[in-house]
């Protein structure tokens, strides 16, 4: 079930979330968004996890959700405000926020991936109609149709991320028996 650590883990993924979309269009965005994203993960790490147990989950979700952004971008389903084919930074830090879920927000998710997908779906319908409306990046006409389809990437994308999760945990969890 749901436990204090939980609850503090998702609300400090959606302030750092605020923060990086909301400093977005400032010429100070990837100073404010890289100091909020790594306190957060820091204070994750001090206080819910641990780099040695959740490093390659950091890792692959920050890498994979920039990779699908920027290959969103190559796509002009996502436009960036520069002529730069790679994500903004504010975006990357949002990847790297997200993989402090999966162990800790998400633990509802990780023993049934339809729920990783449901939340992989409403996550990423509510990330990119926001992403439309507040930050730099615009998504192409008609915007809806870009939001539907990175929610159902995102829908494909969590269980995967929640299975690799597992397996990353129970391999850590053998080497160190």
């Amino acid at each position: 079930m749901f436990s204090k650590r939980h609850v503090t883990n998702i609300l400090l993924f959606v302030t750092g979330w605020i923060v990086c979309l909301s400093t977005s269009p400032t010429n100070a965005s990837s100073t404010i968004a890289l100091a909020t994203t790594l306190t957060i993960v820091l204070i994750h790490l001090k206080f819910m996890g641990s780099w040695e147990k959740e490093k390659e989950v950091l890792l692959i979700t920050l890498l994979l959700g920039s990779a699908v952004d920027s290959f969103a971008g190559n796509l002009n389903l996502l436009e960036f405000s520069t002529s730069n084919r790679l994500l903004p930074l504010w975006m990357a830090c949002v990847w790297a926020l997200a993989g402090t879920t999966l162990r800790h927000g998400m633990t509802l998710c990780q023993s049934n991936y339809w729920r990783a997908s449901l939340a992989g779906f409403l996550f990423g319908l509510v990330h990119y109609f926001s992403i439309n409306q507040i930050s730099d990046v615009a998504l192409s006409s008609p915007a809806w149709l870009s939001i539907v389809l990175m929610a159902i990437v995102w829908s494909i994308l969590a269980p995967v991320l929640m299975a690799f999760s597992t397996v990353w945990l129970e391999r850590y969890k053998r080497s160190n028996m």
